[in-house]
Parts: structure tokens; sequence; C-alpha cells
């Protein structure tokens, strides 16, 4: 059975992309994608979500802030960062709030490294 996944990210070309490349992949399905924090809560509790993509910059609620809101509304799902930032600070911040990966976009070494965690239990 494919996992699951949603793409929170308020660049409408990035989350095309991502759900191109993350579509083509064995085991992965996107079955949804969200511009902003308070469209993915929304839609996790409409749709089961194995694993979640979450941008970190984004207007309103940021990603880093968005976290213990989606972990409650999908306590089983995945989250991945997925920011420009290759910050430590941030990345520390992203897991101590329950995410289970900090990305750094930076071409197709991050694709790839989405991927992966996408994949990981």
């Amino acid at each position: 059975m494919d996992r699951r996944i949603l793409i929170v990210d308020d660049d409408d070309g990035l989350r095309e992309v991502l759900s191109l490349y993350i579509g083509f992949e064995d085991g992965l399905e996107v079955v949804g994608t969200a511009a902003t924090a308070s469209e993915a809560a929304d839609l996790v509790t409409k749709v089961t979500i194995d694993a979640i993509v979450l941008d970190y910059h984004m207007p309103g609620v940021d990603g880093i802030e968005a976290i213990p809101m989606l972990r409650a509304a999908a306590p089983a799902a995945r989250i991945v960062m997925f920011s420009a930032d290759d910050d430590r600070r941030a990345s520390d911040e992203a897991i101590e709030r329950g995410a289970a990966a900090y990305v750094t976009k930076n071409g197709q070494q991050g694709l790839d490294d989405i991927i992966r965690q996408l994949k990981a239990s």
C-alpha cells in the first residue's frame, strides 16, 4: 500500500514540482496539497495522511508553528520540514516540536532527501 503524502508549501510552482516528483516514486502517493498551515490542518481531518512535507516559511502560521497543530490532527503522520534555510537552530526547533526530519531545499539533493525521508518508517 502506498504511503499517502500531503505537501504544504505556499509556492505554487514548488508544490507542483514536489507533487510530480513524489508521485512518480513507487510506494508514494500525493493525496493532497495545501498553501497554508490552516488548509493543511483542514485536509488532515478529511484524508488519511501517512507523511507531510511542510515548508518552513509560509504566510500566517509558519511551518514550525504548524507542527504541533498538524501533529495533534494527524498523530501518526511523519512530518518532514522542507526549508530553504540551512539553519541548525531551525532544524533543532522543528525536531523538538515533533518533525521527524528537516531537509534543506538544495536542488536535486533536497528532492532525493525528501524521498528518503518519506519512505522511512
